[in-house]
């Protein structure tokens, strides 16, 4: 994967373009234990296929340190998991810089109407700019447990529901900011 990433460094007053991520996973069955990625110009760790993350250290990135966009098909039963760690500093870049949304994680979607499933367990966030989790286009049966949040979660329009938010933590005003669904 990082012998194939491609970087573009785009116009914008930051000198950093809309595609330069950190590390990028597409490919079923990829895996990372202990990896930290710090300080990238789009993500940090930008997700799109099945696989899992476990113990990483993700922080400083201008938009969201963790981004779910699949651009393959999970197949039935296939998700994303993202276990233990930190995920930190998502969208802390000077105003003029930062782009949206600014969140730890954010399970996203492109319109390929292909569903996102991801599995979030004890995940520490800190210090996100906008929100800690943002569960938003094609996400589907996301299970969220034993996380520490200090800024808000949020479950946008398009999500396909069917999520499970269990045992988290949620430290000083870090709340639930909006939640879409019939269930």
């Amino acid at each position: 994967n990082l012998g194939a990433r491609q970087v573009f460094r785009g116009p914008d007053a930051s000198g950093f373009g809309g595609s330069e991520y950190g590390l990028v996973m597409v490919g079923a069955g990829w895996e990372l234990v202990g990896v930290t990625a710090e300080n990238w110009g789009t993500d940090c760790l930008m997700i799109g296929g099945p696989g899992r993350s476990t113990d990483g250290t993700f922080a400083g990135a201008r938009r969201n340190c963790i981004s779910v966009v699949p651009i393959v098909d999970f197949g039935p039963g296939g998700y994303v998991s993202i276990a233990g760690g930190r995920v930190l500093r998502g969208g802390k870049w000077p105003e003029r810089i930062r782009n949206n949304p600014g969140a730890g994680i954010d399970v996203e979607g492109l319109d390929n109407d292909l569903p996102a499933t991801v599995r979030i367990r004890g995940v520490r966030f800190a210090e996100n700019q906008n929100k800690d989790l943002q569960i938003s286009t094609n996400a589907v049966n996301c299970v969220v447990e034993e996380c520490t949040f200090t800024n808000n979660v949020k479950f946008q329009p398009k999500q396909r529901g069917g999520h499970q938010f269990r045992n988290n933590v949620f430290q000083g005003e870090a709340r639930i900011e909006t939640l879409f669904g019939m269930a």
